[in-house]
């Protein structure tokens, strides 16, 4: 089986959604030009490269990236859409970031504590290498943490743009409810429908909803339980 096929066999209802969340929440961030995403190969592991997702300004800062303007960073089993007006250079910037060219490992940069040891770790610490070796002042305290919500990304985003904290609070919840009825789905997933299948029953049978919208359908029910 491909990668594609098999990518997400071996997470659990509640993390796969979550990472189905958080992916189509980058997707959307970035493909929308929302916020600012380099594409960087990656050599020795069973990915094509990274997406950096980048907060504040669309264009280079007057110093070299750090630590703090990374969002998150994306592993990706296939090139994305590259913007050609970034090509020859090592860092693309990315013009489409479609959910299906992620992998499940989406990191979050942190300070000082780097957690108990992961599977990870080799990934996160040659994801460093390679952006320190690209001219990044990463300070020596930073760790990429594997991204364990569907509300942290957002709620970062949010921050770097001081939104009022409500709005903040409510899309959170609107997230997280996502999360619970997606894994719901994903254990009493619905029955598949045939070629004889009406266009409703099709319609229904979607799990994710729009694979570069945020919140699955529907978030909250309407009705009855």
């Amino acid at each position: 089986m491909s990668i594609s096929a098999t990518r997400l066999a071996h997470l659990t209802p509640s993390d796969r959604a979550i990472f189905a969340t958080n992916a189509r929440l980058i997707s959307c961030l970035v493909t929308e030009s929302l916020l600012k995403a380099l594409y960087i190969p990656i050599v020795g592991f069973k990915i094509n490269g990274i997406a950096v997702v980048l907060l504040g300004e669309f264009d280079a800062p007057p110093r070299p990236y750090q630590s703090k303007d990374i969002l998150a960073i994306v592993a990706l089993q296939d090139i994305p859409f590259l913007d050609k007006e970034s090509e020859g250079s090592y860092e693309r910037k990315i013009g489409l970031l479609d959910p299906l060219d992620m992998v499940p490992f989406i990191f979050e940069v942190s300070r000082g504590f780097s957690g108990p040891a992961s599977e990870h770790d080799d990934l996160s610490a040659a994801i460093l290498n390679t952006l320190c070796q690209q001219g990044w002042d990463i300070e020596g305290s930073t760790c990429l943490q594997p991204c364990k919500n569907a509300t942290s990304i957002w709620e970062k985003f949010g921050s770097s743009l001081n939104l009022d904290k409500s709005l903040v609070q409510s899309i959170s919840t609107e997230f997280s409810s996502s999360v619970k009825w997606q894994t719901h789905a994903y254990e009493n997933p619905p029955p598949a429908p045939q070629f004889s299948s009406s266009s409703i029953a099709w319609e229904q049978s979607i799990v994710e909803g729009h694979p570069t919208h945020p919140v699955r359908k529907p978030s909250f029910p309407r009705g009855r339980d």
